[in-house]
């Protein structure tokens, strides 16, 4: 019996083939996949734990001359963001700064600052602080508070749009009334990647005097920047600011500033 039963082994071992070999407990793992890729299109190393929500920039922009006249003209800002499911904060800062032999012909600033909370889906509640000032203007200076809903019409990989609606408070000085005014408040942000080097931004904002509606003020700020270093993350920005008041107490209703800057990017 004993040889049967060996033969058959043999027969079983000839069409099954030899038995494979079984990996030692400690070989290292198999690549599964290749690399990860991050959202910006960078290869994520263990180091990293994927994109930041905090995002901004700073932007400088400077020209002048010496001799015959001695003109600087000087333009400085920056804007702070964070985006995240449950919190978005924005702020930007804007100054300028013109002399003309040695004497200030023009200095002004504007910031501002709002943070939204989302409420349901694409609504979100936001609070919004804003400080102008201005040298050249009748009203020199304006402290500004509001809140209210906000609405994401558009999110997707390339744009996003938002609309918002509230009231808040103003105070201006140098006019004829110092002292606080209620305002409405309705505007829109809009941004769109063109191509992978250039992106457009554009902010629009209408602050109604809620006493009388024929008094407001509109602020639109609408700006390219193109990426002209990758390693630097810096961009040329090309944009524009226009501020107009319906009531400029002497002053022209309409200020328009124009600019080229070099914003650099984290």
């Amino acid at each position: 019996m004993t040889r049967p039963v060996l033969a058959a082994l043999a027969l079983a071992l000839v069409y099954v083939g030899p038995v494979p070999a079984q990996e030692a407990p400690f070989a290292l793992p198999t690549p599964m996949g290749g690399p990860v890729i991050g959202r910006d299109g960078k290869v994520l190393s263990a180091l990293d734990t994927g994109p930041s929500a905090w995002s901004g920039g700073f932007e400088l922009g400077l020209s002048g001359a010496d001799g015959n006249t001695n003109i600087l003209k000087l333009r400085t800002g920056f804007d702070f963001k964070y985006d995240s499911p449950d919190n978005f904060f924005v702020a930007n800062a804007i100054y300028i700064l013109t002399r003309l032999d040695e004497a200030n012909v023009e200095q002004k600033a504007f910031v501002l600052a709002r943070n939204e909370l989302p409420v349901n889906g694409a609504w979100a509640w936001y609070a919004q602080g804003q400080l102008e000032y201005d040298e050249s203007l009748t009203i020199d200076s304006r402290v500004a508070a509001h809140n209210g809903a906000s609405l994401t019409i558009v999110r997707g990989a390339n744009s996003v749009v938002k609309i918002r609606a509230g009231a808040g408070v103003a105070r201006e000085e140098g006019g004829t009334i110092n002292d606080w005014v209620p305002e409405g408040q309705a505007g829109g942000d809009v941004e769109y990647i063109l191509t992978a080097r250039s992106k457009f931004g554009a902010s629009v904002d209408w602050y109604p005097d809620l006493h009388e509606l024929s008094n407001y003020r509109v602020r639109v700020r609408a700006w390219f920047d193109f990426l002209i270093d990758p390693d630097l993350n810096a961009y040329l920005r090309l944009g524009v600011f226009d501020r107009y008041n319906s009531n400029a107490f002497g002053s022209k209703r309409n200020d328009v500033d124009y600019y080229m800057s070099l914003l650099i990017r984290f």
